[in-house]
Protein backbone atom coordinates (compact mmCIF):
# COMPACT_ATOMS: atom_id res chain seq x y z
CA UNK A 1 0.00 0.00 0.00
CA UNK A 2 2.78 2.16 0.51
CA UNK A 3 4.35 1.92 -2.45
CA UNK A 4 1.02 3.23 -4.29
CA UNK A 5 0.99 6.16 -1.63
CA UNK A 6 4.70 7.26 -2.69
CA UNK A 7 3.64 6.64 -6.48
CA UNK A 8 0.52 8.94 -5.92
CA UNK A 9 1.95 11.41 -3.95
CA UNK A 10 4.89 11.87 -6.63
CA UNK A 11 2.52 12.32 -9.30
CA UNK A 12 0.40 14.89 -7.23
CA UNK A 13 3.45 17.06 -6.77
CA UNK A 14 4.72 16.66 -10.45
CA UNK A 15 1.21 17.95 -11.50
CA UNK A 16 0.68 20.67 -8.86
CA UNK A 17 4.47 22.07 -9.50
CA UNK A 18 4.26 21.95 -13.28
CA UNK A 19 0.23 24.16 -13.07
CA UNK A 20 1.93 26.64 -10.74
CA UNK A 21 4.98 27.12 -12.72
CA UNK A 22 2.68 27.38 -15.97
CA UNK A 23 0.86 29.79 -14.01
CA UNK A 24 4.13 32.01 -13.03
CA UNK A 25 5.14 32.12 -16.81
CA UNK A 26 1.67 33.61 -17.80
CA UNK A 27 1.79 35.99 -13.83
CA UNK A 28 4.60 37.90 -15.11
CA UNK A 29 3.47 38.77 -18.86
CA UNK A 30 0.92 41.96 -19.59
CA UNK A 31 -1.08 38.87 -21.11
CA UNK A 32 -4.98 40.72 -22.63
CA UNK A 33 -7.33 37.37 -21.79
CA UNK A 34 -5.63 37.26 -18.28
CA UNK A 35 -7.59 39.12 -15.33
CA UNK A 36 -4.37 38.97 -12.75
CA UNK A 37 -0.96 39.08 -13.41
CA UNK A 38 2.07 41.02 -11.29
CA UNK A 39 0.25 44.23 -11.70
CA UNK A 40 -3.08 43.22 -10.87
CA UNK A 41 -3.87 42.01 -7.61
CA UNK A 42 -6.38 38.92 -6.77
CA UNK A 43 -6.64 39.95 -3.43
CA UNK A 44 -6.68 43.34 -2.37
CA UNK A 45 -4.90 44.18 0.92
CA UNK A 46 -4.96 47.27 2.87
CA UNK A 47 -1.54 47.25 3.89
CA UNK A 48 1.74 49.23 2.53
CA UNK A 49 2.58 46.89 -0.71
CA UNK A 50 6.01 47.10 -0.48
CA UNK A 51 6.06 45.56 2.84
CA UNK A 52 3.57 42.94 1.69
CA UNK A 53 5.33 41.73 -1.19
CA UNK A 54 8.83 41.75 1.15
CA UNK A 55 7.52 39.53 3.47
CA UNK A 56 5.96 37.60 0.60
CA UNK A 57 9.84 37.14 -0.41
CA UNK A 58 11.03 36.40 2.38
CA UNK A 59 8.98 33.47 3.03
CA UNK A 60 9.31 32.15 -0.64
CA UNK A 61 12.88 32.36 -0.26
CA UNK A 62 13.02 30.87 3.31
CA UNK A 63 11.45 27.64 2.08
CA UNK A 64 14.07 27.08 -0.14
CA UNK A 65 16.86 28.06 2.05
CA UNK A 66 15.82 26.00 5.10
CA UNK A 67 14.56 22.95 3.03
CA UNK A 68 17.89 22.66 1.21
CA UNK A 69 19.90 22.66 4.62
CA UNK A 70 21.27 19.53 5.90
CA UNK A 71 19.80 19.71 8.61
CA UNK A 72 16.20 20.03 7.73
CA UNK A 73 16.84 16.70 5.72
CA UNK A 74 18.16 14.46 8.49
CA UNK A 75 16.02 16.12 11.28
CA UNK A 76 12.55 16.80 9.40
CA UNK A 77 12.77 14.34 6.39
CA UNK A 78 15.58 11.78 7.10
CA UNK A 79 13.40 9.01 8.00
CA UNK A 80 11.54 9.17 5.01
CA UNK A 81 12.60 8.09 1.24
CA UNK A 82 13.83 10.06 -1.48
CA UNK A 83 10.75 9.99 -3.48
CA UNK A 84 8.77 11.78 -0.82
CA UNK A 85 11.90 14.31 -0.19
CA UNK A 86 11.82 15.37 -3.86
CA UNK A 87 7.90 15.75 -4.24
CA UNK A 88 7.87 17.63 -0.75
CA UNK A 89 9.78 20.06 -1.80
CA UNK A 90 8.10 20.30 -5.10
CA UNK A 91 4.73 21.35 -3.44
CA UNK A 92 6.40 23.32 -0.56
CA UNK A 93 7.77 25.55 -3.48
CA UNK A 94 4.63 25.54 -5.09
CA UNK A 95 2.54 26.53 -2.42
CA UNK A 96 5.29 29.32 -1.48
CA UNK A 97 4.26 30.63 -5.13
CA UNK A 98 0.67 30.29 -4.55
CA UNK A 99 1.11 32.96 -1.45
CA UNK A 100 2.90 35.18 -3.70
CA UNK A 101 0.21 34.71 -6.48
CA UNK A 102 -2.52 35.47 -4.12
CA UNK A 103 -1.57 38.19 -1.90
CA UNK A 104 1.11 40.21 -4.22
CA UNK A 105 -0.11 43.73 -4.11
CA UNK A 106 0.94 45.60 -7.26
CA UNK A 107 3.45 49.00 -7.22
CA UNK A 108 1.90 50.89 -10.14
CA UNK A 109 4.83 53.02 -11.29
CA UNK A 110 6.58 52.14 -14.09
CA UNK A 111 10.22 51.59 -14.91
CA UNK A 112 8.58 51.28 -18.47
CA UNK A 113 5.86 50.64 -20.38
CA UNK A 114 5.70 49.55 -24.10
CA UNK A 115 1.90 48.44 -25.14
CA UNK A 116 3.14 48.07 -29.03
CA UNK A 117 6.10 49.14 -31.19
CA UNK A 118 9.46 47.53 -31.87
CA UNK A 119 10.69 47.67 -28.26
CA UNK A 120 7.68 45.54 -27.02
CA UNK A 121 8.42 43.10 -29.71
CA UNK A 122 11.71 42.66 -28.79
CA UNK A 123 11.22 42.48 -25.13
CA UNK A 124 8.55 39.60 -25.80
CA UNK A 125 10.78 37.72 -27.94
CA UNK A 126 13.37 37.45 -25.05
CA UNK A 127 10.79 36.86 -22.54
CA UNK A 128 9.61 33.61 -24.79
CA UNK A 129 13.07 33.01 -25.38
CA UNK A 130 14.10 32.83 -21.45
CA UNK A 131 11.00 30.35 -20.61
CA UNK A 132 12.02 27.87 -23.81
CA UNK A 133 15.41 27.81 -22.74
CA UNK A 134 14.16 26.93 -18.72
CA UNK A 135 11.79 24.43 -19.97
CA UNK A 136 14.13 22.75 -22.51
CA UNK A 137 17.36 22.80 -19.95
CA UNK A 138 15.03 20.76 -17.37
CA UNK A 139 15.34 17.54 -19.68
CA UNK A 140 18.65 18.26 -20.17
CA UNK A 141 19.42 16.76 -16.68
CA UNK A 142 16.10 14.73 -16.73
CA UNK A 143 12.89 17.15 -16.34
CA UNK A 144 11.03 13.94 -14.41
CA UNK A 145 13.62 13.44 -11.90
CA UNK A 146 13.82 17.00 -11.32
CA UNK A 147 10.08 17.35 -10.24
CA UNK A 148 10.51 14.02 -8.22
CA UNK A 149 8.71 11.38 -10.28
CA UNK A 150 11.33 9.54 -11.08
CA UNK A 151 12.11 8.88 -7.72
CA UNK A 152 8.39 8.16 -6.74
CA UNK A 153 8.46 5.51 -10.11
CA UNK A 154 11.57 3.74 -8.69
CA UNK A 155 10.52 3.64 -4.95
CA UNK A 156 7.30 2.06 -6.87
CA UNK A 157 9.16 -1.16 -8.59
CA UNK A 158 11.29 -1.29 -6.07
CA UNK A 159 14.54 -0.02 -7.84
CA UNK A 160 17.68 1.69 -6.24
CA UNK A 161 18.45 5.12 -6.94
CA UNK A 162 21.04 5.46 -9.47
CA UNK A 163 24.31 7.30 -9.11
CA UNK A 164 23.99 11.09 -9.81
CA UNK A 165 26.23 12.03 -12.70
CA UNK A 166 26.22 15.89 -13.83
CA UNK A 167 26.97 15.54 -17.37
CA UNK A 168 27.99 19.14 -18.94
CA UNK A 169 26.52 18.97 -22.37
CA UNK A 170 24.07 21.24 -24.47
CA UNK A 171 22.92 24.72 -22.41
CA UNK A 172 25.32 23.76 -19.62
CA UNK A 173 28.45 24.01 -21.62
CA UNK A 174 28.04 27.85 -22.07
CA UNK A 175 25.05 28.69 -18.90
CA UNK A 176 26.65 27.67 -15.58
CA UNK A 177 22.66 27.08 -14.48
CA UNK A 178 20.50 27.84 -17.79
CA UNK A 179 17.18 27.15 -15.82
CA UNK A 180 18.16 30.10 -13.44
CA UNK A 181 19.32 31.77 -16.19
CA UNK A 182 16.05 31.13 -18.36
CA UNK A 183 13.99 32.03 -15.61
CA UNK A 184 15.73 35.31 -15.28
CA UNK A 185 15.11 36.16 -18.68
CA UNK A 186 10.95 35.14 -18.13
CA UNK A 187 10.36 37.42 -15.51
CA UNK A 188 12.70 40.19 -16.43
CA UNK A 189 11.71 40.81 -19.88
CA UNK A 190 7.95 42.40 -20.13
CA UNK A 191 6.80 44.65 -21.98
CA UNK A 192 5.36 46.30 -18.63
CA UNK A 193 7.95 46.88 -15.77
CA UNK A 194 6.38 48.15 -13.19
CA UNK A 195 8.17 48.52 -9.45
CA UNK A 196 6.40 45.65 -8.05
CA UNK A 197 7.75 43.78 -10.97
CA UNK A 198 11.18 45.03 -10.11
CA UNK A 199 11.16 44.02 -6.68
CA UNK A 200 9.50 40.36 -7.57
CA UNK A 201 12.36 40.27 -10.17
CA UNK A 202 15.11 40.34 -7.10
CA UNK A 203 13.60 37.10 -5.42
CA UNK A 204 15.77 35.40 -8.59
Amino acid sequence: MRKYFVLLYSILGYIFAFCILLFLILWVYPWVFSPYNIDKAIIELDFDPYFVDIFLIVIFGLQHFIMARGFFKEKVLGRTSNAICSATYSIASSLALVLIYLFWQPIDEYIWKFDSGFLFWIISAIYFLGWIVAFLATFVIDHFELFGLHQGRREFRGLAEPKQEFVVKYFYKFVRHPIQAGTMLGIVFSPIMSVGHLLFSFRI
